[in-house]
């Protein structure tokens, strides 16, 4: 997920700007809806890139494991090839040394005096401990911002992992139902295609209408209407179970009844019915997915030593969850730090805490991307 924050990275411009469009009509740039858009873009490829299963799972079925195999590996190796044509255009900050020693000292002085972290500032450290510290005031103001940030995070686990488990259950459960020839396993690949159709109406039309009506729907709402799609979904799921088990022949004992022929007659109701699952799944990720590294971005504090972006790759922050991964940027216009802690996706490893890295990095940028919004009259 490390791509994501380098392409918003290339978008430079700060200050809002009066543009005059082709048509006549003058807008003001708003780089937050900028990165919202990016954002938005992005999850749009993402889940392009989603529909590779359903394509994998054809090949590996009427052909083999080996081309399956060999169509992620081509996909991966010509992404590669723009990165190296455009290595020069893209705005890059080269490593500059490591801010983790300072932000933990600072944490610990900042625990000791109950959690303040304003005493870990240098006039307090001076005047309490005569210890002079390296750091600067706007230093522990910025480490203060992210982890605050960070507080935005701590139900997002909840939602990753019943979505998670929820989408994985699924293959299970159209396993038990009849699929009319389809791999129980494709119809996952409703979730991708849902998400590519919708994204748009979200992005495009949705969050458009609203800001043009001025109706506020920032970050937080949005993460809550996820929640509420993503409990409809489970809701939903819980519905659908209790109708295969209503089912025959083996109701609530799925292929697992004589009536069933060892196995090869399923309960007779459609797989298909698990589509509004996908569906609803799609527009909580939506909303939640796009949503999360956008406000982890935008809520980053900006200043000239150590800036502080803090982004998560759509699956929440995960401890030793299964089925997570956790991405925290942090940049600034000099340098930043990192956060990666690897973990899997989408339930497809068990994906736990495998390593931190912290690393500075610093570089000057240059415009790339904009984004024009906020029609102010004609020209």
């Amino acid at each position: 997920m490390a791509i994501a924050p380098l392409i918003v990275e290339q978008h430079t411009e700060i200050t809002p700007k009066v543009k005059v469009l082709k048509n006549g009509q003058k807008v003001i740039t708003d780089r937050g809806l900028t990165v919202q858009g990016i954002y938005n873009v992005y999850y749009w490829v993402v889940n392009v890139r989603g529909l590779s299963a359903l394509i994998t799972t054809i090949l590996e079925k009427y052909v083999g494991y080996w081309v399956a195999y060999l169509v992620p590996l081509c996909a991966v190796a010509l992404s590669i090839v723009p990165l190296l044509v455009w290595r020069h255009t893209f705005v890059r900050r080269p490593p500059s040394g490591s801010v983790l020693p300072q932000a933990i000292r600072a944490m610990v002085y900042g625990i000791r005096e109950g959690f303040q972290m304003d005493e870990a500032k240098p006039g307090k450290q001076q005047e309490k401990h005569h210890r002079q510290v390296t750091w600067t005031n706007t230093f522990i103001d910025e480490l203060k911002s992210g982890l605050l940030a960070c507080r935005v995070f701590l139900l997002l686990p909840i939602n990753w992992l019943c979505l998670n488990q929820t989408f994985n259950n699924l293959i299970s459960q159209a396993g038990q139902m009849v699929n009319s020839g389809v791999p129980n396993d494709t119809i996952k690949s409703l979730n991708p295609i849902s998400s590519i159709i919708l994204t748009p109406v979200v992005s495009r039309g949705l969050y458009p209408f609203l800001t043009r009506r001025r109706i506020g729907f920032g970050p937080m709402a949005r993460i809550v209407m996820a929640f509420l799609f993503l409990t409809l979904a489970m809701a939903y799921t819980a519905i659908l179970q209790k109708l295969v088990y209503s089912a025959g022949p083996c109701y609530d004992r799925p292929l697992a009844c004589v009536e069933s022929d060892h196995g090869q007659i399923s309960n007779q109701i459609s797989m298909f019915l698990q589509a509004p699952i996908y569906v609803l799944g799609a527009i909580a990720e939506i909303f939640c997915f796009t949503t999360g590294t956008e406000y982890a971005y935008n809520q980053a504090p900006k200043y000239d030593g150590i800036g502080g972006s803090i982004g998560v790759d759509g699956h929440g922050w995960s401890w030793g969850m299964p089925g997570h991964g956790v991405y925290a940027h942090h940049q600034g216009p000099l340098s930043g730090y990192h956060v990666f802690v690897v973990g899997g996706r989408h339930g497809r490893d068990n994906g736990f805490v495998r390593g931190i890295i912290w690393k500075a990095r610093s570089g000057e940028g240059c415009p790339f991307l904009s984004q024009a919004t906020g029609a102010i009259g004609k020209h």
